[in-house]
This record gives C-alpha cells, sequence and structure tokens, in this order.
C-alpha cells in the first residue's frame, strides 16, 4: 500500500503533529509531495498554533573581527556566513559589528567610508539583509544603544520578526547647550520609511542595564527603572523598593546595580549591591508590573572559602558586572582594589574564582520562520 495511497487531507494532519519545527523541516526536504503539503497555504500558521512558538535555536554568533558563527545543531556552518552583507570582511578597517540579535535576525553597524554610521538587519540563513540610517532620521541626537523588536502584528504563540517585519529601537540623547541638560527619547525605525520619536525623560543620564528575550531595562536615576517590551513595543516605568539603596552618585548605578536572567524561569532579575557587602535580589510579582525583594546574599558568607578572601573586602559594596545576561555575575569588592575577584550563580548561591579572559558576547540565532520553501524544489538548508 505505501505512503502514496494515504490522501493530502490525512498526512497534513500526520505532518501537523510533528511537534518540533526541525522535524517539519526534515519531512519537507523528504520529498516534492511533503513539502508541497508543508508549502501550502495556511498550513504553517496551523502548525504553530497547535505546537506553540516555532523556534529552533541553531548557534551563536561571536563579537570577533568580523562576527564568527558557533553552532549548536547539525546545520552547516556556511548557511551561516556574514560574507553577503555589503564590504562585510575583515579587511575593512571599522568591518562589521553586532549591536543585538532576536529571533532569527541580526542587527549590525559599521563606519562607513564617509565617517558616518551604517547600519542593516539581515537574515544569515537566507542570506538578505535591509539597510536602515538611523542618524540622519534623528537629526541632532546622537544614537546611544540599538535593539531589535518584533515588527507589526501578532500570531499565535507570539510576535512575528522577519527580514521585511521588524522594528529597531534607538536610544537617544540631545544636551543642551545652554541649560547643560540632556534629554533622552526613544526612537523606533522600521524596513519602511516609518520613524517615530518618543519621550523617554528628562534626566542626568539613562544607563543600559540589561536585556533578556523579552524586555530591556535602564537605570534613570534614584531606584527608577524603565522597561521596554521588545514584543508589544511598550514602555514602562517603575521603581525598586528600598529607594535607601541608590545614592546620589552617578557612578552608582554603573558599578552597584545590574540584571540577570534567572536560570528558573527565564526572567529577568535586577541586583544591588549595598552597603555591609549584601546582595538584593529584586523579581517581578507574578508577572505583574510590581517588583519585590526576593531575596538578600552576604557576599562574604558564599565567599568565605575562596582562596584570596578577606573579611573587610566586604564593608563597602561591591562592584558587579552581569555576565551575557546569565544568573552569573562577576563580583569585584572595592578594598582588592581589583586584584581580586569571583563569579557568583545568583541562582544557586555558588561562588568561584575565576577569569573573565576570553569571555566573548554572543548573540544567538535561530532558524527562520515560517522557513522560505517552495514546493518541488530542493530544500535550501540542509538539515
Amino acid at each position: 500500500m505505501g505512503m502514496h495511497a494515504i490522501p493530502d487531507e490525512l498526512l497534513e494532519l500526520i505532518l501537523l503533529r510533528l511537534g518540533s519545527p526541525v522535524f517539519l523541516l526534515r519531512a519537507a526536504s523528504a520529498c516534492r509531495r511533503w513539502r508541497r503539503i508543508v508549502a501550502g497555504a495556511g498550513f504553517l500558521g496551523r502548525f504553530r498554533s497547535l505546537n506553540g512558538p516555532a523556534a529552533v535555536a541553531v548557534g551563536v554568533f561571536r563579537q570577533t573581527r568580523p562576527p564568527s558563527f558557533v553552532r549548536s545543531s547539525t546545520l552547516n556552518d556556511r548557511h551561516f556566513s556574514l560574507d553577503f552583507l555589503p564590504g562585510g570582511d575583515a579587511t575593512r578597517p571599522w568591518p562589521w559589528r553586532i549591536m543585538d540579535s532576536r529571533g532569527s535576525l541580526l542587527l549590525l553597524d559599521c563606519l562607513d567610508p564617509n565617517g558616518g554610521q551604517a547600519m542593516v538587519v539581515c537574515e544569515p540563513a537566507t542570506r538578505r539583509y535591509r539597510r536602515i540610517a538611523p542618524i540622519s532620521s534623528f537629526r541632532e541626537h546622537v544614537v546611544r544603544d540599538v535593539f531589535l523588536l518584533d515588527g507589526d502584528g501578532r500570531e499565535a504563540g507570539g510576535g512575528i520578526i522577519r527580514v521585511s517585519n521588524f522594528k529597531v529601537l534607538c536610544v537617544l540623547y540631545r544636551c543642551d547647550r545652554t541649560s547643560g541638560r540632556c534629554y533622552h527619547h526613544a526612537g523606533v525605525l522600521t524596513p519602511g520609511k516609518s520613524r517615530r520619536k518618543i519621550e523617554i525623560k528628562e534626566a542626568e543620564d539613562v544607563i543600559f542595564l540589561g536585556a533578556t528575550s523579552s524586555s530591556v531595562y535602564w537605570h534613570v536615576g534614584a531606584g527608577t527603572m524603565l522597561a521596554l517590551d521588545r514584543s508589544r513595543v511598550e514602555l514602562s516605568c517603575f521603581v525598586l523598593p528600598n529607594a535607601e539603596d541608590f545614592d546620589d552618585d552617578r557612578i552608582f548605578p554603573i558599578l552597584h546595580l545590574t540584571l540577570i536572567a534567572s536560570r528558573r524561569d527565564g526572567e529577568a532579575r535586577i541586583v544591588v549591591s549595598t552597603g555591609g557587602g549584601n546582595l538584593k535580589v529584586f523579581a517581578r510579582i507574578n508577572g505583574s508590573g510590581e517588583w519585590a525583594l526576593e531575596k538578600i546574599i552576604q557576599l562574604s558568607v558564599v565567599a568565605q572559602g575562596l582562596k584570596g578572601y578577606y573579611p573587610w573586602y566586604f564593608d563597602k559594596p561591591a562592584r558587579i558586572s552581569c555576565i551575557e545576561a546569565t544568573p552569573t555575575i562577576k563580583v569585584t569588592p572595592w578594598e582588592s582594589f581589583g586584584s581580586w575577584q569571583f563569579y557568583l550563580d545568583v541562582d544557586t548561591g555558588k561562588a568561584e574564582l575565576g577569569s573573565s579572559s576570553g569571555v566573548d558576547t554572543t548573540y544567538p540565532c535561530e532558524l527562520p520562520w515560517p522557513p522560505v520553501m517552495r514546493a518541488c524544489t530542493e530544500f535550501p538548508l540542509n538539515v
């Protein structure tokens, strides 16, 4: 009897229940008939409705010169080369630099030959890119941070981000020469000519804390935080409890405040280094907009067994910084004058000595969804 005796309607139901996008792509590569069904109108939307977001991580890009790809699957590395970008080779004085990643897309910038800043959003798996020019779009402003956001519309299980449908958020500032005050804005760019500017907050400084897959966070002074929902492109403001932990020193947030991503739920935690050698860990309450103190970690206790430890190292707030938005932070006591540091897993409370050398910034990359498929043609990726 064989598979050819199964009607298309029944075969479609079988393919819809494969569960994994990787299995679906392999099935689509098996024969023309299966590929025709998968590439049919509405199939991929129904597949996502049944199985949830089809995120398939294939590896990470490292911030090398030029950027390099490290695979975590059986896909061929050549599918993720960036050699298709204009002038994006290592012989340029300023090669392309990765600024952010989301889904299957990368956001990169470089200095153009005229001294300006060129920016592109690209999809390595399909070797497509779109140029964007944020600086010329917002005159008299300086671009401080840039991030990739979901595009317009939503699908079952999440937002939409594709090489033809995305947004780029630029954090901008402009200093008034007369008053000396700084004004911050959020500029949102799209693949077309759409531009809009959002007032953030009149503040002395807006300091980037970190980002998770769902949100980006900044500190704007006195324990006040700004959060951006990367899918809905919505800004919200909140104040951490125990505001007395934040003094008026402008360098305080840079050295004593950081953001981590918990391994337990993937959600953000804000970590504050305070007097007495304590770390205060704040978490959002049940996905609401309110934040509360989750726990306090005594650094003198977790570091006590480490070689080179002295109890007076923790009389003052220690300098802390996150490691790649993981639960791990680097802790450097002030009294050690930078000669002694250790790494702390905030989730488990485990501390260990180590060196930060060789730790690169990485940007995860996923397979594009929906995949680029055409019935009766050879599938482009070796899956």
